[in-house]
């Protein structure tokens, strides 16, 4: 009995100190979008209140998955200095889209998704 116990914790011990990890594997990260509005013309913010079904952003790597939106709708990327970094324009039938973003964007970004006069955004770290 002592013998298997102490196995047990040389077994155990291995494999903690050990762990087997794949670097290639990447999780997608959820992104949290918070609503907003937008329309550059309205000089009042004068928007209206209601519920709004936020659609669902996930970061992996260097690409963005967006479910949740059907029709037309633009996304940006925004830097620290409030500059796009990206925008790209779609018109999503399928309720997902897959963005691949350049390689050459790292660092932190405001994510910005308009839909109409209707804003989500959130913070994402593309590394």
């Amino acid at each position: 009995m002592k013998k298997l116990f102490i196995f047990t914790i040389l077994f155990m011990l291995v494999f903690k100190a050990f762990p087997i990890e794949n670097a290639s594997l990447e999780v997608e990260e959820p992104i949290i979008l918070l609503p907003g509005y937008y329309d550059p013309t309205d000089l009042n913010n004068d928007y209206p209140r209601g519920p709004i079904k936020t659609p669902q952003a996930y970061l992996q790597g260097h690409s963005i998955s967006i479910y949740g939106i059907t029709g037309d709708y633009s996304v940006q990327l925004l830097n620290a200095d409030g500059g796009v970094a990206y925008n790209t324009t779609v018109n999503a039938s399928s309720g997902h889209e897959i963005f691949l973003l350049p390689t050459t964007l790292m660092g932190d970004y405001e994510l910005h998704i308009h839909i109409g006069n209707q804003c989500f955004y959130g913070m994402v770290n593309i590394y």
